[in-house]
């Protein structure tokens, strides 16, 4: 599993987001949320760039079936939100 702590949520190796409601930091297993399915931009733009570059290595890493138009268009939306430009090819 992944903790993205800027966002407050745990990526499984499925691609399969939870939020972190718990004190003790586990992932509220009740509430998943495949990460295709996951259409709020500001969740995107409020990920730090650590998380972010993590967030793409693992689910690379997992072998997560990311179609390129989604990873394109999520690329860019938190790019735009954080005025910071990364070459998405090297990842």
């Amino acid at each position: 599993m992944l903790k993205l702590e800027s966002v407050g949520t745990i990526v499984d190796k499925d691609g399969v987001c939870y939020p972190m409601m718990f004190k003790d930091g586990k992932p509220d297993l009740d509430v998943p949320c495949p990460i295709m399915d996951t259409e709020n931009d500001e969740w995107f733009e409020s990920m730090s760039m650590e998380d972010f570059i993590s967030l793409f290595d693992f689910l690379e890493d997992n072998n997560v079936d990311i179609p390129i138009d989604w990873k394109r268009d999520v690329w860019g939306i938190w790019e735009e939100a954080n005025n910071c430009y990364l070459n998405m090819e090297t990842k």
